[in-house]
């Protein structure tokens, strides 16, 4: 069977199975002992194994049929999702994620697949701890209960907490005839008041009456002693109820020193609460988002037919003002309604949620975290928020190096953070948000902060300014400094930073999808760089100006404001002109020199300028210009490899008469 065919499908699906993987992995090093997790994993490898095997990737089917295997292990208690474990399944993925690329680029990157399933097959959960390990007779009180690690931790953060934890050894009379029915109504009045934990024998044949008249349970409650009793001694044919603490101390050195596992949510909220958590979560799987795939070539062509008729209805507009035919106007508003309603539609099929790119962050941030030797806490929101999807394309590694940049640079270490009197563990923060036609994406940490001294010091050692110069900069000037090429404060190459690739990178790819980044940094308080970028790069709002006889189009994103000057105001400070705007003195910007257009001979040089206010982060500046034309929606039209990349010029539009309107680059003008 020729499956060609079907090879987009299964790349698609497999990256977002890879993904699913990855949140769910990630979960579970943080809540080992929630089997939810490890069945959605089973689950998802499953899904993956029968995809691949299908399409005939033998050795994704092989290694995901080995993580199943596994997996399996862990849902029916036989090992455990140890750290050790965890890290295995991580690079089980990590190669995962290699074969699937290498199906696209048909190379064969050479992945040891059969060192990858010994390991699992070989592997023993004894390595890491020894899950086998039980409570003694004397630990609990004769009791031989057996727990695993992971339910110890448990009753060791309860008892932490202030919460009861017992051993109870529940008799029954030797003359019942239903012992599994009496044992099923002691479990049921105890789940009343609190969690029961493990139980000996199991529960499975505790239904099956697989013991004599004894049965023993690990019980945690806020209950006190004589409350559990009279729950169980209130059943008939229960002989008695003899009830033990379990003490913390009786846990090993090995498994005190594990990390914390998230306890059951009733051991920090209430018993009761906790019941309805637990029924909702056997529900409850990874929220997945129904989508209808569709070539991204269509949308493109419909995205074009909906630009014609933007142009059309401008059109239309301009004839109707020169006109006025009153059934040309209703047929305007008709096809204006229609064209709005039409481009809505186009622009939301675009528009994708930023938690396809942000949903990458938390596994690289792990591995960051282990490979730096440094505790960070990850914090995302926004993830809703939408963007174009060329945009969301693009905006992957300008974030990657930006939260490199913050984990590495920005948070110290452990040592150093509680020297400090700081938290051991860092905080990044990523969040997406919209801010009127723009979305803002940060990355702040509360790492040390950007020092402006040594940033001057480090741009006098690689000769981008002089002694005289870095010392008359002032600390915002001087921190901007890290955007430049090249330029690094890394003391030591290291696999993280210090490869030559600075901020630069981050500054151009943003500039070059219409935005810009700007940072905000306080020394030993950390620092937040901040990026702009427009919703979309096909249809915008702008505002048409006149220079001379030519027509240009400012995006309304980075306007703040349009005002008349008299000439007589203007003031030149240091070879350059400037304005006084409400106590803030800002710098002037002629558009017909820095576009090179000849100025136009005005009888009256006294006549008042128009001046256009516009911002590029907290930069301001006031662009000077012959006549304000209007707020249009325009379509924005790449000027092509051979004319592109003019300073200053970042497309074109074509306006309802046909001309074409060049839209400026405010970011390259500032």
């Amino acid at each position: 069977m020729d499956v060609s065919q079907y090879m987009g499908m299964f790349m698609d699906e497999s990256h977002e199975h890879l993904q699913a993987l990855n949140q769910c992995l990630l979960g579970l090093e943080k809540t080992p002992a929630d089997l939810g997790l490890v069945n959605e994993i089973f689950r998802v490898a499953h899904t993956l194994k029968g995809m691949a095997a299908t399409m005939g990737f033998s050795k994704i089917a092989d290694l995901t049929h080995k993580m199943e295997n596994t997996l399996d292990q862990i849902r029916t208690g036989e090992t455990f999702a140890t750290e050790k474990l965890i890290d295995l399944l991580f690079k089980c993925l990590d190669s995962l994620e290699i074969l699937v690329d290498d199906v696209v680029s048909q190379v064969d990157s050479n992945v040891d697949v059969v060192s990858l399933m010994q390991e699992l097959e070989n592997f023993s959960v004894q390595e890491d701890v020894k899950a086998s390990e039980t409570f003694s007779e004397n630990d609990v009180n004769s009791s031989s209960l057996e727990l695993s690690v992971y339910e110890k931790d448990i009753i060791e953060q309860a008892i932490k907490q202030n919460f009861n934890t017992y051993h109870i050894k529940v008799k029954i009379t030797d003359d019942c005839l239903l012992k599994s029915a009496r044992a099923y109504m002691v479990f049921k009045n105890l789940e009343e008041i609190g969690e029961i934990l493990s139980s000996d024998p199991s529960s499975q044949d505790i239904e099956d009456e697989k013991f004599e008249n004894e049965f023993s349970i690990i019980f945690v409650t806020k209950e006190e002693n004589s409350s559990v009793e009279s729950h169980i001694l209130s059943i008939s044919e229960i002989e008695s109820a003899d009830i033990k603490d379990v003490s913390v101390d009786k846990l090993d050195d090995h498994e005190k020193a594990s990390m914390e596992k998230m306890i059951p949510n009733n051991i920090t909220t209430g018993m009761e609460n906790e019941k309805k958590d637990n029924l909702n979560h056997k529900n409850e799987k990874i929220k997945t988002t129904q989508t209808v795939r569709v070539d991204i070539q269509r949308l493109d062509y419909l995205n074009n037919l909906v630009q014609e008729m933007v142009i059309s209805k401008t059109r239309l507009d301009q004839i109707k003002t020169h006109n006025d035919f009153h059934g040309l106007g209703e047929t305007v508003e008709h096809i204006g309604r229609i064209t709005t309603d039409l481009q809505d539609i186009v622009m939301k099929i675009r528009m994708v949620p930023v938690e396809q790119v942000f949903n990458r962050f938390p596994r690289m941030v792990r591995d960051l975290a282990k490979d730096l030797n440094k505790k960070i806490n990850l914090v995302i929101e926004g993830q809703e928020t939408e963007l174009d999807r060329t945009i969301i394309d693009e905006i992957g590694d300008p974030l990657v190096h930006l939260l490199r940049n913050s984990i590495d640079h920005g948070l110290e270490s452990t040592e150093e953070r509680l020297a400090a009197g700081k938290d051991e563990v860092g905080t990044v923060r990523l969040v997406a948000y919209h801010k009127g036609d723009s979305i803002l994406i940060e990355v702040e940490d509360d790492g040390k902060g950007i020092d402006p001294d040594v940033i001057r010091s480090k741009a006098v050692e690689k000769e981008l300014l002089t002694e005289k110069e870095a010392i008359e900069l002032d600390d915002k000037a001087a921190v901007k400094l890290i955007f430049k090429p090249g330029f690094s404060t890394a003391k030591e190459v290291t696999e993280v930073s210090g490869r030559g690739v600075g901020l630069d990178a981050v500054e151009t790819q943003i500039s070059s999808l219409g935005g810009f980044v700007d940072v905000e940094t306080e020394k030993g308080k950390g620092s937040q760089f901040i990026i702009r970028l427009p919703l979309t790069l096909a249809i915008i709002q702008a505002l048409l100006i006149r220079i001379n006889q030519e027509i240009y189009a400012i995006p309304l994103s980075f306007i703040d404001e349009t005002i008349t000057m008299n000439p007589q105001d203007i003031k030149t400070i240091q070879r350059q002109e400037t304005i006084l705007l409400r106590g803030e003195v800002l710098p002037l910007v002629r558009l017909s020199n820095v576009l090179n257009i000849l100025e136009q001979d005005e009888d009256n040089q006294d006549e008042d300028l128009y001046i256009v206010i516009v911002r590029k982060g907290n930069q301001r500046a006031g662009l000077v210009v012959d006549d304000l034309i209007g707020q249009q929606e325009i379509v924005i039209k790449s000027l092509g490899d051979l004319i592109g990349g003019i300073k200053g010029i970042a497309g074109a539009t074509i306006l309802g008469d046909g001309h074409v309107a060049l839209i400026l680059d405010i970011g390259g003008i500032i």
